[in-house]
């Protein structure tokens, strides 16, 4: 299987993700993103790039579209890490 396949049999939990993401204020989201990359690191290092494009994903679709929130995630401090 290739990333990609794996990434759209993936949708609907990513997509589960990103409705919970968007109900977290920025630094709850900020300290699940950190606390759960930290646990992939430890536990599959493998799959980190995988779930930071992951991640990637859902930043670009909660907040890519639109220029002024994207700022605020950035000040914030949600970028990729």
């Amino acid at each position: 299987m290739t990333e990609r396949e794996l990434m759209i049999e993936c949708i609907p939990q990513i997509t589960e993700m990103a409705l919970e993401i968007q109900k977290m204020t920025p630094e709850r989201y900020l300290e699940f993103k950190q606390e759960h990359l930290a646990e992939v690191r430890e536990s599959c290092p493998a799959a980190l790039g995988f779930i930071k494009k992951i991640y990637d994903i859902i930043e670009w679709s909660l907040y890519g579209g639109d220029a002024e929130n994207r700022n605020t995630v950035r000040e914030s401090g949600m970028q990729t890490v």
